[in-house]
């Protein structure tokens, strides 16, 4: 069954952009695959390092990439991703949902282990294509 909510790393996952650099700067691109996720799906929420919140959304609205929201962990106040995506899968009572990053750190953290037991959350390590940047 389809999750229902995809949690998407911005850096080097949606987009071409690296180590919380604006996407408005420079030509940056969206992976096809991911945009075309975001398109189909209607709850994405970009969970990202980056705190560029709002050329992050400029961005992914210029090119009609559609997202629910980008949750900024330096913005925020978080702590880590899993703070954020277990909060998220909270709200959504038994819900399941997926999480794709490029950094299999993210994806191991200690904080999703409950919910991925659980079976409530599938993980996704993104590699781009074509490897060189």
């Amino acid at each position: 069954s389809k999750p229902a909510v995809v949690f998407l790393d911005f850096d080097r996952t949606l987009a071409t952009t690296k180590s919380g650099a604006s996407p408005l700067v420079g030509s940056h691109a969206v992976d096809p695959d991911l945009a075309a996720v975001c398109a189909e799906h209607r709850n994405v929420r970009i969970v990202t390092r980056s705190s560029r919140k709002e050329d992050i959304e400029a961005f992914l609205a210029a090119k009609d990439v559609p997202v629910l929201g980008v949750h900024s962990l330096r913005r925020d106040g978080r702590r880590s991703k899993a703070e954020v995506i277990a909060e998220e899968l909270g709200a959504l009572g038994g819900a399941h949902g997926l999480f794709v990053d490029d950094d299999i750190r993210e994806l191991t953290e200690p904080g999703l282990a409950g919910l991925v037991e659980e079976g409530r959350l599938q993980r996704l390590l993104f590699v781009r294509a074509g490897g060189k940047e």
